[in-house]
C-alpha cells in the first residue's frame, strides 16, 4: 500500500510539472498580478526614464502611466529565494523570464504576487539547428546596386544634399548579434564621436561582438563609413545596440527577450527602433504562430512593438523571407499595423520574390519597400551584396533619421505618416509591396507643408507643386472629401496631362502626378485644380 502511495503522489507531482511552460529549456515567464507596493511613482519618471526619454514623451504628449513603472524588485527578490535567476523583465507588461527548474517553479507559482506561469508547450523533436539568417548572410562581393543607387532609389540622396544624416536621431538596432562591430573600421567614426550610446545583450550573458555577424550587416547599411567606397543612409545618427536573438535556435523566448530590449531602448530615448528579426516557426512545434496570431496584437512581440511606437518610438520590422515559402505571410512583429513592415524589391523597382506579403485582410503589410535584393552592406571594410527583408528594413529607417533630422518637432505618428503617403503606389497599395516605394524628398515636403492647413479650416485651398526628380507633386486641402481635376497645361495653353483624385477631408492630401516630365518640355507649366471647391491655377518650374 505505501508503495501504491509513493507511486501516486509521483505521478500527481509529474502531472504538476507538466502543466507548467518552458518558453526555452530551463527558461519560464512569471507573471505578476499588480505594482501596488513599488517604490516607484509616475509622478517621479526621472528614477527610471532618462531624461531624453521624458523629452521624447513630451514632445508627443505622451503620458507616464502604469505600463512605465518598474516591477515590484521585491516580487523579483522573492522569486529569486527560491533558487530561480531572474535573467530580464518588462515594466510594459508585468513580467520577469527566469531560469528554473521545475520544483522551483511549482513554489513559485504558489506565490500571491503572480498571477501566472508561462503555458506548457510540450517538447518535440526537431532538426539539426540551423543559422536562420543564412540565405540573408550568404553574401558574395559587390558587383550588382551600389549603396548609392539603393539610396537614390528611395530619394533620400536629396536630403543627403541638403546636409541630413540623422544628426540628433537615436536609432536602437535590435537583432542577433554584432561580431566585428567593434574592431571594424566603418564603425570607428561612431566611437571617436561618441556616438556609440550603449550596448546590452538580452539574449545570453556574454558581449555584443560575438555569435553572430547579422546585427553587423545590418548596422552598416545605416551607419557604416569607408568614405567614397561605401557610407550607410544615417552616419551622422546616434546608436543604441541590443542583442535579442540567439540565431543558432528558435523559443518564443526569444520574442519576450525582444520586449525587453525594446524597454532598454525606450530608457534610453531612443527615436527609432530597426529590427530585422520576425518570428512565424520554432524548435518546439507548439510554440508555432498561425495565420490567426498575424492580427497585430496577439504574438507578445508584436503588442511590445505596438507599445513602442505608443511611447512615441518610431518602429521598423523587416516583413519577412517567406515569399517562397510554405508560409509566405508577413511573421511577427511586422503584423502590428501602427509600426512600419518593410519589403523587398530590386534595384528596377520589382518585387522580390522572397520577400513575405501580407494577409488579404491587412491594409496594407508591408508598408512600404525598398531594395533588399542583392543589396550592398559591408563586413569588415568590404563590401557585399546579401538579399532579404533584413536590408530594406535598415535602409528605410535610417533615411528616417535623415527625414526626422529635418523636422525634428515632428511626432513619430507624423513621420510614419508622411513617409506611407510619399510612396509611389499611394493612396493605393497591394499586399506585395504595401504602398510602395517611398519618396524621402517628397515626404521631407508633406512635413513641411502639413502645418499649412488654412487658418479657416473650413476653406479648401491649394497649397504647393514642387517637382520631385521629373515628376510633380502637390499638396491640397480640402475641408471635406471631395473629386477634383488636375490639369497641366504649358505656356502655350496646351493641354499636357490631366488626372482625377478624391480629396480626404480635413487633411492636406499630398498627390503624386502619374507623368514623367522630360526635358524637352517647357520649362514653365501652368497647374490647374478644379472641382466643386476648386478653380485655382499655379505656375510650376520644373527645370
Amino acid at each position: 500500500m505505501r508503495v501504491i502511495k509513493l507511486i501516486s503522489i509521483w505521478l500527481f507531482l509529474l502531472l504538476q510539472l507538466s502543466a507548467l511552460a518552458q518558453v526555452a529549456p530551463n527558461k519560464y515567464v512569471i507573471y505578476f498580478t499588480d505594482k501596488d507596493q513599488t517604490p516607484y511613482s509616475i509622478d517621479a519618471p526621472e528614477e527610471f526614464l532618462t531624461q531624453r526619454a521624458l523629452d521624447r514623451r513630451m514632445n508627443a504628449g505622451i503620458s507616464i502611466d502604469s505600463t512605465d513603472l518598474p516591477v515590484d524588485p521585491v516580487y523579483l527578490d522573492s522569486i529569486e529565494t527560491t533558487g530561480a535567476e531572474v535573467i530580464y523583465k518588462s515594466n510594459w507588461f508585468n513580467f520577469a523570464v527566469v531560469i528554473a527548474n521545475e520544483v522551483d517553479i511549482l513554489t513559485i507559482e504558489d506565490f500571491g504576487f503572480v498571477s501566472g506561469v508561462s503555458k506548457r508547450n510540450n517538447k518535440v523533436s526537431y532538426a539539426d539547428l540551423k543559422n536562420k539568417f543564412a540565405e540573408e548572410m550568404n553574401s558574395i562581393k559587390s558587383t550588382t546596386a551600389t549603396y548609392e543607387e539603393v539610396q537614390e532609389q528611395i530619394n533620400v540622396d536629396n536630403l543627403h544634399n541638403l546636409g541630413y544624416r540623422g544628426a540628433g536621431v537615436r536609432i536602437a538596432v535590435i537583432d542577433a548579434g554584432f561580431t566585428g562591430f567593434d574592431v571594424a573600421e566603418e564603425f570607428q567614426h561612431l566611437y571617436t564621436d561618441g556616438r556609440l550610446i550603449a550596448t546590452r545583450n538580452v539574449a545570453t550573458n556574454s558581449s555584443i561582438y560575438s555569435s553572430h555577424t547579422h546585427g553587423t550587416s545590418v548596422s552598416s547599411i545605416m551607419c557604416g563609413d569607408l568614405g567614397n567606397t561605401y557610407k550607410g543612409v544615417a552616419t551622422d545618427a546616434e546608436y543604441i545596440l541590443i542583442r535579442s536573438e540567439t540565431g543558432a535556435t528558435e523559443y518564443i523566448e526569444e520574442e519576450f527577450a525582444w520586449v525587453a530590449a525594446a524597454e532598454y531602448a525606450d530608457s534610453l530615448g531612443a527615436d527609432i527602433i530597426n529590427s530585422s528579426l520576425g518570428y512565424t516557426t520554432f524548435d518546439w512545434s507548439d510554440q508555432n504562430h498561425t495565420y490567426d496570431d498575424l492580427d497585430g496584437n496577439t504574438a507578445i512581440i508584436s503588442r511590445a512593438a505596438g507599445m513602442a511606437f505608443n511611447k512615441g518610438i518610431l518602429v521598423f520590422t523587416s516583413a519577412g523571407n517567406l515569399g517562397n515559402d510554405d508560409w509566405y505571410y508577413v511573421s511577427v512583429p511586422a503584423d502590428q499595423p501602427d509600426i512600419l513592415t518593410i519589403g523587398s524589391v530590386d534595384i528596377e523597382g520589382n518585387k522580390s520574390g522572397f520577400s513575405s506579403v501580407g494577409l488579404p485582410e491587412q491594409t496594407y503589410k508591408p508598408d512600404v519597400s525598398a531594395c533588399g535584393d542583392n543589396a550592398p552592406f559591408l563586413s569588415a571594410g568590404e563590401v557585399y551584396n546579401g538579399s532579404g527583408t533584413s536590408f530594406s528594413s535598415p535602409l528605410v529607417a535610417g533615411a528616417a533619421a535623415c527625414l526626422w533630422q529635418t523636422n525634428p518637432e515632428k511626432t513619430n505618428a507624423e513621420i510614419a505618416a508622411a513617409i506611407r503617403a510619399s510612396a509611389s503606389l499611394y493612396p493605393d497599395g497591394n499586399q506585395q509591396i504595401g504602398y510602395g516605394i517611398p519618396d524621402f524628398a517628397l515626404a521631407m515636403s508633406i512635413l513641411n507643408d502639413s502645418s499649412n492647413i488654412p487658418s479657416d479650416p473650413d476653406r479648401a485651398e491649394f497649397l504647393s507643386a514642387y517637382r520631385i526628380g521629373n515628376q510633380l507633386s502637390l499638396q491640397v486641402y480640402s475641408p471635406v472629401e471631395s473629386a477634383v481635376e488636375i490639369r497641366i497645361y504649358d505656356l502655350n495653353g496646351k493641354s499636357i496631362y490631366a488626372q482625377n483624385v478624391i480629396l480626404q477631408p480635413m487633411t492636406v492630401n499630398p498627390i503624386r502626378l502619374n507623368h514623367s516630365f522630360v526635358q524637352s518640355e517647357n520649362q514653365i507649366i501652368l497647374v490647374n485644380l478644379n472641382g466643386k471647391l476648386f478653380n485655382e491655377t499655379k505656375k510650376v518650374s520644373l527645370f
